[in-house]
């Protein structure tokens, strides 16, 4: 056996050149993300507006009152918050929520004593 370079050292030094002509990747340019509108709407069975808190790196926004709004960058913090208008919000969302599903109905139901009868 001849006394010259390990046959591991070759194999590691034939991946290497061979990775390194392979080809090149070239990082593409990433486009800005447009803003995004966030909007707190009431919930349209009971009224009642809850909370939103809008946060990233950058900063924070709570959002507390019925059409509470705030647009928000790839690069920057939440917006002011803003109230938007009724008619805004038709306009943006309309066709959103007219996709909703129809809120769930609820019932009552009084069983006669010790039975599965329902009472008048």
């Amino acid at each position: 056996m001849a006394t010259g370079i390990p046959s591991a050292l070759l194999v590691t030094i034939a991946v290497v050149l061979a990775a390194g002509c392979g080809p090149v990747r070239v990082a593409q340019p990433t486009r800005p993300m447009p803003p995004t509108l966030i909007v707190l709407l009431p919930d349209p069975e009971s009224g009642i507006t809850g909370r939103a808190r809008v946060t990233n790196e950058f900063g924070t926004a709570d959002l507390a009152a019925p059409r509470a709004s705030t647009r928000v960058t790839s690069d920057g913090a939440p917006g002011s918050v803003t109230t938007m208008s009724e008619a805004d919000v038709q306009r943006l969302f309309a066709d959103a929520l007219a996709a909703l599903p129809a809120a769930p109905r609820h019932f009552t139901l009084h069983f006669q004593f010790e039975s599965d009868s329902l009472t008048e």
